[in-house]
């Protein structure tokens, strides 16, 4: 009888263990389920502001996030009708806020940083292929297999574009865009021949379902999303006067 007794304890003991096992946390927001098991994993950043923890990457000497940011800043907003929470393409910034956005310690990217990591991931003809995630991304329009390899596990999902929180998300499964931090002024001529300002241009990194990554800009009211790159923030370089500036091959159009 003794022996049943011990037996049923046992039982009992290793039941509620697997219980408490089983019911611990796996939230996005638990350290444990952000492990990043790539071989250029780095330590995961935990943003202060709300406790959001995202998986990070180093890619040649830079440290990016590996997750586009989800932080809530006044004037941001997520696609409501498939993200409604951010937790699968972040939130959509204009450039601006996007300026703003990163956590301590972290900053937008500047245009040359960006180009740095284009050049270290495969270039112009690759680096789309290398950097976007395996699954999400529509066929390209001659029916290519538009996913990524993900070779360098930044993963860049497929999350389209907005120009505004009340027109909401479009192009999902087709684009994605990252801000850098480098702008410049776009000035036309009128009939008479005076210079005006026409529009202030951001520029940023822009993927679709083909294998290339190109570097584009667009009016800053447009929103993009957000990779915070490691470390304080660089200077900037002098700004081009017009849409002709930083035209080396690599950068290809003003219009997506």
């Amino acid at each position: 009888m003794k022996k049943l007794f011990f037996a049923l304890t046992a039982c009992a003991v290793l039941f509620a263990a697997c219980e408490d096992s089983s019911s611990s946390p796996s939230s996005e927001n638990n350290s444990s389920a952000k492990f990043n098991s790539c071989s250029n994993a780095d330590e995961p950043l935990t943003d202060p502001r709300d406790g959001k923890i995202y998986k990070t990457v180093k890619i040649g000497n830079q440290v990016w996030m590996a997750e586009n940011l989800n932080y809530d800043v006044e004037g941001s907003w997520t696609n409501d009708s498939l993200d409604k929470d951010g937790s699968i393409y972040g939130r959509f910034y204009t450039f601006g806020r996007a300026k703003k956005a990163c956590p301590e310690g972290w900053h937008l990217p500047t245009f040359d940083e960006i180009d740095e990591l284009r050049e270290n991931t495969g270039g112009v003809g690759l680096a789309g292929k290398n950097l976007k995630a395996t699954s999400g991304w529509d066929k390209d329009e001659e029916g290519k297999d538009g996913n990524g390899s993900d070779k360098f596990c930044f993963g860049i999902k497929a999350s389209g574009k907005s120009l505004n929180a009340a027109d909401g998300v479009y192009s999902v499964g087709k684009a994605a865009q990252l801000w850098t931090s480098s702008s410049f002024t776009d000035w036309r001529y009128d009939s008479y021949g005076n210079r005006i300002n026409n529009d202030d241009l951001g520029y940023y990194l822009s993927f679709t379902s083909s294998d290339s990554v190109q570097i584009k800009f667009q009016s800053t009211i447009n929103a993009w999303n957000v990779r915070c790159l490691k470390g304080d923030s660089e200077p900037e370089p002098p700004a081009p006067e017009n849409s002709s500036g930083y035209d080396d091959g690599a950068f290809t159009s003003k219009s997506d």
